[in-house]
């Protein structure tokens, strides 16, 4: 499906699935007794000699449900919580090309939900491998995060720059002046 559909699909709220690989497919079709194993049917004891992985730590109390979307493009990211509108999107879409240079550079919008099913423990580590994996892939220099999404993301190993929440970018001002302090990064 085209990034363009998936998107569309996405902002009606329909959650648009995956194939993760074409042999799952095949054997799913097929019906075969694999397909239809669960993770208790397939779990294997360690081998000898090796030890089994220890239990993550229970969930902090700082760790309650959230939705990272990362908004992505060639030297550019921005981190922030889900978007409240279409209208948002886009403007979370042109803040990346600006910062990246690049305004006909092809964006992409990655979503990361906590918590994640079968994982428990604090969500730093993921959310440093989620963010860590598109800043590598898009060449990043100077990420963006908005407001409400910096408390979710783990200091260490990121030079983030804050920007408002895209909510108070509707005021015209606000929106000026951040197309200044842009301007001034990418100078």
């Amino acid at each position: 499906m085209d990034p363009q559909r998936r998107q569309i699909l996405e902002d009606m709220g329909i959650e648009v699935w995956r194939q993760r690989s074409a042999a799952a497919g095949q054997a799913q079709a097929a019906g075969s007794p694999t397909a239809l194993a669960t993770p208790a049917d397939t779990h294997r004891p360690p081998m000898a000699g090796t030890t089994s992985p220890q239990p993550h730590p229970p969930a902090t109390a700082t760790d309650e449900a959230f939705t990272l979307v990362a908004t992505c493009a060639k030297g550019a990211l921005l981190a922030s919580a889900a978007f409240a509108s279409r209208k948002q999107a886009l403007l979370a879409a042109d803040i990346v090309r600006c910062a990246g240079r690049d305004w006909a550079a092809s964006v992409r919008q990655m979503r990361f939900d906590w918590p994640l099913p079968g994982i428990t423990g604090s969500a730093g580590p993921a959310v440093a491998a989620f963010l860590d994996k598109q800043i590598q892939d898009f060449a990043v220099q100077r990420p963006l995060v908005t407001a409400p999404a910096a408390k979710h993301i783990p200091a260490e190993p990121f030079d983030f720059l804050a920007i408002p929440k895209l909510e108070q970018l509707e005021d015209p001002d606000a929106k000026r002046e951040l197309w200044r302090q842009l301007q001034n990064l990418t100078a």
